[in-house]
């Protein structure tokens, strides 16, 4: 029974010996073919060589497609509304929990400053401890 596969995968061909040759290249050969813009050693970018050039078509581009970009984000956002909320409520979350944790921690100190320096007498005290004298 033959049995046709799609080229991926089919076996590889076999070539013969004579056929198959590896050239060598020296390293200086080898250096020029894989050269990238890394070994331009202190040359600067393209980027920095036109910075100013650079971000004037950056800004031309953002002038001139702003609507254009105004509808992609907003398609985002409305593609992606619940992630974006459930992030932002994960986010008031835990911002309201470090605000009742900081606030927590303010009443748990609070009696230990009372108990440090007593509060204040007032017009009201004042006037018990007048009628009420206390005995020791």
């Amino acid at each position: 029974m033959l049995v046709l596969l799609p080229a991926f995968l089919r076996p590889p061909a076999t070539v013969p010996a004579a056929t198959a040759t590896t050239t060598h290249l020296t390293q200086d050969e080898n250096a020029s073919v894989h050269r990238s813009s890394s070994d331009d050693g202190d040359r600067p970018s393209y980027y920095e060589r036109n910075r100013d050039k650079v971000r004037e078509n950056q800004r031309r581009y953002r002038e001139s497609n702003r609507e254009k970009i105004r509808a992609i984000n907003k398609a985002h956002y409305r593609k992606n509304r619940a992630k974006i909320t459930k992030h932002n409520r994960g986010r008031w979350l835990q911002k309201q929990a470090m605000i009742s944790t900081a606030a927590d921690m303010n009443t748990i100190n609070a009696p230990e400053q009372q108990r440090q320096h007593p509060p204040a007498a007032t017009h009201k005290m004042r006037l018990t401890l007048l009628l009420n004298p206390v005995s020791e």
